[in-house]
């Protein structure tokens, strides 16, 4: 589990396709077993991120395959802890400044 690494005020930042089998894996809930929490989602921009390019788990096909990641639906969720998770340290490393988190997503 990646919680015990994550600096109080720290994110894990994860980004997959808006389909199945990814839709499946219901990351929210999984989030929410782990006391992490979702502070923002938002739709993935390839073209937001020049040079970017979809790297295939299983590699690469010859011929290029018959779809491109980078065409693809996907959604970025930005995971952070749930109130109260490191909330002593939190507390101790910023001495009175107000954390500006939000758990709303946005659509776009």
């Amino acid at each position: 589990a990646a919680l015990p690494l994550l600096a109080s005020n720290g994110s894990i930042i994860l980004t997959i396709f808006e389909s199945e089998p990814y839709s499946l894996w219901n990351v929210r809930d999984l989030a929410r077993h782990v006391h992490l929490k979702v502070g923002r989602s938002f739709k993935f921009q390839a073209e937001a991120y020049p040079g970017y390019k979809h790297a295939r788990t299983l590699g690469n096909i010859e011929g290029g395959g018959g779809w491109k990641g980078e065409t693809r639906d996907a959604r970025t969720y930005i995971f952070e802890r749930k109130d109260g998770e490191g909330r002593q340290e939190q507390e101790t490393s910023q001495k009175g400044k107000s954390s500006g988190s939000s758990d709303s997503d946005e659509d776009d």
